[in-house]
Formats: C-alpha cells, structure tokens, sequence
C-alpha cells in the first residue's frame, strides 16, 4: 500500500504525550508545553480554565514550539489574566488576558522541565507532543493528582490536555477495478496502554452533500471498545459493537482481526471492493473521517473540491498574516509582512508576488519583509467614512491565487482629564498653576495584533492664541486593556489669560520592521481645554497695577474735594442770615418791646386804640 495523495483523510485526538507529569496545583500554577515537529506552520491552542482560585497567583502557560511560525490562541471559561512565555521569533495570537513574554528555550524536555523549575519553583503539568495540529488544555484545580511532578514517557493527560493529529493514510487499488465499493479501514491499536475513554466517538464527514452510496466502512479498536457513529445515510460500515448517534441505538458488530495484514485480508474477501484506503493510530478518543463523493452516476459535472489540507493551510494563512494588521493613519496605509510567515500559505513560497486588489500595487520584499506604503486615495481601498478602509492580500504562485481580505482601522483617540490620579475627580475648568493627571486612550480595531506595540506618544503642547507650553511626555510606556493603549502623563497649566485654549498631541504608528516611526504614519489629534485663573492679580504686569493704583487715587482724591467743596458752601449760607439780639427779660417784655418799636417807624400810620 502506498502513501494517499488524494482527499481522503482523517484527524484524530487523544490525551496521550511522549512524556509528561502532573502534580498537585501550588499557588502558582506552571503548565509547560513542548511541542515538536508541528504538523503545520501555523497551529492552534485552546485554553479552558475551569476552578481558577481568585486568591492564587495568576498561571504561568511556558509554550516552546519547533517548527512553526505563528499560534493562534484561544481562552474560555475564567477571564484570569495568564502570562504566556514562548520562544523567540514565533507570531502569536492571543486575547488580551494572555501577557506574552519571549524567552530562549532549549528543546530537551529534560531541561525544558528544569528550567521551568528553577524559574517558578515547581511545575503543575508537562506535556512534549509531537505533530499535532491543535491542543486543548485545561486548567484546573484537582487535589487528587500526585505530590510530584516526574516525567514518564507515554503519559496519560487524561482531563488536563487533548492533541489533534492528522493520521497517516496508505491506499491500494484491487485488480477488481470494477468493484462496487471504496472500503476504509480505520484501526486503533491501543499501541501505548489501556483507554482512558470507554468507546471512541467517530465521525464520518463527506465533500459534498449528496453523493453515490458506494462507501463501505470497517472500524477496529484493539482494546474492544464500542464506536459512537455519526455518519451520513450513504455510508455503510462494519465492525465491533457500534452506536448510531442518529437513532440513539447500539448495533451488534462484526469480529475483526488485530493487524494490519489481516485486516485487509479480510475487507479483500468481503468482495466487491473497489480500493482499500488504511489508516493506522495508535490511540483516540474522537476520529473524524472525511471522504471524497463519488458522483459519476450524476449528469452534471462539477470542479473537483478543495483539498481539505489546503483549505487547512488557507485559514492558517489568513490568521498569520492578519498578525501583521496594515498601519493606516488619516492620509497612508502601510504593509509590513515577514517573509517567512508565507510559508504557512498553500503557494510556493519562493515564487509568490504579492499586490493589492490593484495590481500595480505590488508589495516589495525588502530585507526579510515585504512592504508598502500607499496614500488611501489609490491601489482601489475602500474608505468607509473617515477612519476604515478595506482591501486584499492577492498572493500569487504560478497558476495558484489567494485573496486574504484585510480591513484597516485608523486609531480612535479620546482624553481623560482629572485632579486626582485615579481620575474620580474630572473637573470641567482647569486653573493655572494646579497639577493635572491626563489619560489619552487609542482604541483599534479588533483585527489589530496589540500584542505588538503599535504606537508612541512623541509629544503634547498647550496652545494659547501665539503661546505654547510644552508638556513633558517623556518616554511612556502604554498601558494595554483589549483593544485600547492608554498613555498617562502629568502637566500644570503655565500659561496667562488663558481661557479657551488647545491641548495638541502628536502619536507614531510603528511598524513591524524598523520598529520605529515612519515619517508618513504620524498621527495629530487635538482638544479644546477651559483654564481659568482664581486670582485676577496673578495674570496682571506690574504696569496695570501701578495704574489702577494710580486711577484708584485720583478717583479718592477727587471724591474727598467734593466732599470739601460741598461742606464749605453750606457753611457760606449759614453765616449770611440775620441773628436776632436779646436783652434780657421775658418773654412778654420782648413782645412788648418788638411791638413798640413797629409803632415808632416814620412810615407807619396805624395809631394805637
């Protein structure tokens, strides 16, 4: 039997490692991953956190991965953060509660372990896989686990970890070539030591819905144990004692040998057969099979269906080469892509052209990356309102093409203001003279890799009218929360008659390659900010007060003549009135005499009675 090139495959999972160890959790818990000969370039993790005390320290996750560029992760369960150290030069996606820290990791699971150990002071669980396509881990408390961890080989990671692999697969064609049926022989050989699982769930997938019922399936587990079927109503089997899920019902099976030899021996003298696709593993919990549809009895006639591993390849593809998320600002967009990260794509990597939807917009292989930078207005970017715009990777070898769609978000920036540190206090007026705590928060799109720092804030100036004062930025280092760097920084208003005035900052959007600021991805934002002054004197010269001292005296001045002038006039009005003279007596005598002396006056002609 030969090596199978066609689409037939299989994937499988277990829980067995080529060595591994557990023990009891400490209050820092240190999982170690060593993984070898990845099956493809770019592979997945999933990580499930189950029990996770909120008083422990946050787990360690040490993953040192040969053989392949990029990892995706994925976290569900608790949201408890985990500082993920890898090894140097490997792409990662990762949510935002995974820390990432690179490290320089021997390949020895020996001394992987003990340095793990000297590092952390113990190690919860240690795993070394080889070839798998993707990983399961769960992270978990259990008291029952042992006190030490001690490496064995063929561990059983039973509950803690599960690998997916892609079996091997071996076809002959009978000299019958006129048979009915296509036979597949899937074979579990229990080669490390007994299941940890009690039946193995199978699941039979074709590459198209409707297909000719010419597929013929014989299934042995040397360890006897029972298979879970879902298949589609087409295919027919063979084999031990099976459970169809799709009528919740357990059929009696058919006896089948123990080895490869007889096996095949045996689907040969059930006749009518066609080709014998084997595939041999050595252990699994869950198999899933996929078979190509033969559809000669159909009129129509239809393209032959993707390859199952290349369309594997595709998405490792798309998801690496969205790690390197384009830099756009309000005027360019820049592309900065690691050469060797198109490995993972399904093209050869040393004839690959890469361009935009335009093509005469032709990314360039500059120094290990390829580049480009490009206003927004050209190579047919679609700009969604001001800040979004969307193209394509179209990767080219030969006759093999491959769109990747990219979308491109340009930062949205807002400013916290505040008097007190923990920003609880955010005052709508700043005064001059009283410290200020300032928040500038980015927030980027999700498809942005914020693992990689995307951004600098380079400067902030205050602006009133002509005047500037420049605030002291220094070197921040930005802190990351999802999707969004905040910048943190303290200034105290300096300048005078403010009142409107105008905070402007300037940020760098870095590349992947340099690492440093490219003089077209600047980004200038700016805000209106109210400063008031409490004390009217502080913002006057020392002119203003002389003359309003001056002006205040001649007003004093001229306050005290009027009152002068009006006291003597009124004294001038009093002295000119006649006083009356007495001489004594009362007050009849004085009547008497007032009345005499109008008798003695020359003019009078009255005469007394």
């Amino acid at each position: 039997m030969q090596e199978d090139e066609t689409n037939f495959t299989v994937n499988y999972r277990n829980d067995v490692t080529v060595k591994g160890c557990v023990r009891r959790g400490t209050t820092r818990d240190v999982y170690v991953l060593n993984v070898k000969d990845v099956q493809f370039k770019y592979w997945s993790l999933e990580i499930k956190i189950e029990g996770h005390q909120n008083d422990a320290e946050q787990p360690v996750l040490i993953v040192n991965t040969i053989g392949a560029f990029g990892m995706n992760i994925n976290v569900t369960g608790s949201t408890v953060p985990i500082t993920l150290l890898h090894n140097t030069g490997i792409h990662v996606v990762a949510p935002h509660i995974i820390v990432l820290k690179q490290e320089t990791l021997t390949e020895d699971s020996e001394g992987l372990f003990s340095w793990a150990k000297n590092k952390y002071g113990s190690v919860t669980f240690f795993s070394e896989l080889q070839k798998p396509e993707k990983i399961v881990l769960w992270i978990r408390s259990d008291l029952n686990r042992p006190e030490s961890c001690n490496l064995k080989s063929h561990f059983l990671a039973t509950g803690i970890l599960e690998a997916e692999y892609k079996a091997k697969r071996r076809t002959c064609m009978l000299s019958e070539a006129s048979g009915m049926y296509e036979a597949y022989v899937v074979h579990v050989t229990n080669a490390f030591h007994p299941s940890s699982s009690s039946y193995i769930d199978m699941t039979i997938k074709t590459n198209r819905d409707e297909c000719k019922a010419n597929q013929l399936g014989f299934f042995k587990d040397n360890n006897g144990r029972n298979w879970k079927l879902t298949l589609p109503k087409e295919f027919k089997f063979l084999g031990q004692d099976i459970f169809m899920s799709q009528f919740n019902e357990t059929f009696k099976g058919k006896h089948l040998p123990n080895t490869m030899k007889d096996l095949i021996q045996n689907v040969t003298n059930h006749g009518n057969i066609s080709s014998i696709s084997y595939v041999e593993i050595p252990e699994a919990s869950s198999i899933t099979l996929t078979v190509p549809c033969n559809t000669e009895d159909r009129k129509e006639t239809t393209q032959n269906p993707p390859d199952p591993e290349v369309s594997d390849k595709s998405i490792g593809c798309y998801n690496i080469l969205n790690t390197f998320s384009p830099k756009c600002n309000d005027e360019y967009l820049m592309i900065t892509i690691e050469e060797r990260v198109l490995e993972v794509c399904p093209l050869h990597p040393s004839k690959i052209e890469i361009t935009l939807e335009d093509p005469k917009c032709k990314v360039q292989s500059n120094s290990g990356f390829w580049e480009l930078l490009t206003p927004l207005q050209s190579c047919r970017n679609n700009l969604i309102g001001q800040q979004e715009i969307t193209n394509a990777y179209i990767l080219k070898s030969g006759n093999q093409t491959l769109s990747i769609p990219f979308i491109c978000k340009v930062p949205v920036f807002d400013l916290e203001l505040s008097y007190s540190s923990d920003f609880s206090d955010t005052p709508k007026v700043l005064h001059t003279g009283k410290k200020v705590y300032a928040k500038i928060n980015a927030t980027f799109h999700p498809t942005v890799n914020m693992h990689f720092n995307p951004l600098n804030l380079t400067k902030c100036k205050l602006h009133v009218g002509e005047k500037e004062q420049r605030l002291d930025v220094g070197t921040i280092v930005p802190k990351l929360n999802h999707q969004r760097y905040s910048f943190s920084f303290e200034f105290t208003p300096m300048l005078e008659d403010a009142n409107i005035s105008e905070l402007n900052c300037s940020f760098c959007l870095l590349d992947y390659n340099k690492k440093v600021c490219h003089e077209h991805l600047y980004l200038h934002r700016s805000w209106n900010v109210t400063i008031n002054n409490d004390s009217t004197v502080s913002k006057l010269g020392m002119s203003s007060v002389i003359g309003i001292t001056f002006a205040a005296f001649v007003v004093g001045a001229l306050l005290l003549a009027a009152v002068w002038y009006i006291y003597t006039r009124s004294r001038s009005s009093i002295k000119m009135q006649p006083v009356p003279t007495t001489s004594g007596g009362s007050e009849n005598s004085s009547t008497n005499q007032s009345m005499d002396s109008t008798h003695s006056t020359p003019c009078s002609t009255s005469s007394r009675a």
